[in-house]
């Protein structure tokens, strides 16, 4: 699946794709980037200290501001079925 990018996400809704398909490709994207760093994925390809794991990876690996990187755990939580 082709991973997209802010620009590419807001072409992508305006050509039809549900936004959560774009979240889901980015999401499968951090998970294939992080799959062989040990210190933030364990091998269930769960984040290494849930919620907050999850965080300090968007934070420290892909530069997101705090703010975001906790909303995008959110929803990949409520995705995985570990947050209601």
């Amino acid at each position: 699946m082709k991973v997209l990018r802010p620009i590419e996400m807001q072409k992508a809704m305006i050509d039809g794709l549900e936004a959560v398909e774009v979240l889901d490709a980015i999401i499968e994207e951090d998970l294939e980037k992080a799959k062989g760093d040990s210190a933030y994925i364990n091998p269930d390809k769960t984040f290494k200290g849930g919620f907050e794991g999850c965080v300090r990876f968007q934070k420290e690996k892909k530069g997101l501001a705090d703010e975001n990187a906790r909303k995008l755990c959110a929803y990949i939580g409520r995705r995985a079925g570990k947050i209601a």
